[in-house]
């Protein structure tokens, strides 16, 4: 004798997943794709405001690089002054940093250039390279157009130069290359600082 079961007729289902089904699958997924996602999103913002922090960073010591490698190349001559600083706001140099970029020696001057005085808006710390002919003394600040001058730190509103002389920091100096300068650049609330001994000459 066959048991009971054996009998009865098995039915295969053809039946397929209810949209239901699919539905909640398709959520659990989505669910699950979000939550991986998150992280992924958060580390590349994260990445991204490193960049430029570090972009921003590697400008700023460029600059402050690029003006002390120019102190450095000041030539000291008996019949004008090779070095002046003026009101702590600008520096300019006899000097042969321009040979470097091709250029005759002459006088470098670095300014800061305020906004309203430059026609595309680009206010910053700003680099002239002046003829050969032209002595530090003889340089009008005002008439330095920023169109010819190299912006080497936008958005620094204020340049303070000292040097050591005498035994105290000063902020106005004229004469060859001083023992030591101070350089401070403030700009939207930053402030890069450098505090550099010279070669003597």
């Amino acid at each position: 004798m066959t048991p009971i079961l054996n009998r009865v007729p098995v039915r295969k289902s053809n039946r397929g997943f209810t949209l239901m089904e699919v539905m909640v699958v398709v959520a659990i997924a989505g669910a699950i794709m979000v939550s991986a996602m998150a992280p992924m999103v958060y580390t590349v913002e994260l990445l991204r405001n490193l960049q430029r922090d570090y972009a921003k960073t590697n400008r700023e010591r460029f600059a402050v690089e690029r003006i002390f490698h120019d102190v450095r190349t000041v030539i000291p001559t008996s019949f004008a002054p090779s070095f002046q600083v003026r009101k702590g706001n600008a520096l300019l140099l006899w000097a042969y940093a321009p040979t470097f970029e091709r250029l005759p020696a002459g006088c470098v001057v670095f300014a800061v250039v305020q906004e309203g005085k430059v026609a595309d808006g680009k206010n910053g710390l700003y680099r002239w390279i002046l003829p050969l002919e032209k002595s530090i003394k003889d340089v009008d600040l005002e008439k330095l157009d920023p169109a010819k001058g190299l912006l080497i730190l936008p958005e620094i509103e204020e340049a303070v130069f000292s040097v050591w002389s005498k035994d105290i920091w000063v902020e106005e100096y004229e004469g060859g290359l001083p023992v030591a300068m101070d350089l401070r650049l403030k700009g939207k609330g930053r402030v890069i600082s450098r505090v550099d001994w010279l070669p003597k000459m």
